[in-house]
């Protein structure tokens, strides 16, 4: 399943989970007609348990996405004019001309093996 329908199907769970209480508490207290502050905080915390609850899976499905090419040189050091300061994107291109270990498929390195295997027998 996708990244973003993962999200959404969890948003609408959790809607359907923390949301029903609260409006149901907010309705009694309407219905008796008497607002209270311990009855208003007893409403209040489904709601907050339902932000908490949307940013943890907002987190875990959105920010949790790791990218794809490094954003810093792998020495370590800034020597270039790119990213952090100017908010120049990298040029992916450049960072595979001079790291190719950082880019090479997983599976090309098995291929490889079968090649020299070959080439020796």
């Amino acid at each position: 399943m996708k990244r973003k329908a993962k999200f959404w199907l969890l948003f609408i769970v959790g809607f359907c989970i923390f949301i029903p209480p609260f409006l149901f508490t907010i309705i009694t207290q309407v219905i008796i007609a008497t607002l209270s502050l311990y009855g208003i905080l007893f409403a209040t915390q489904f709601l907050v348990w339902f932000f908490l609850y949307f940013y943890l899976i907002y987190r875990s499905f959105y920010r949790g996405a790791k990218t794809k090419y490094p954003l810093v040189p792998p020495e370590g050091r800034m020597s270039d004019h790119y990213f952090p300061r100017t908010r120049i994107p990298r040029p992916i291109y450049e960072d595979a001309r001079r790291y190719p270990e950082s880019f090479k498929r997983k599976r090309m390195k098995t291929w490889e093996k079968r090649i020299k295997v070959k080439n020796k027998s």
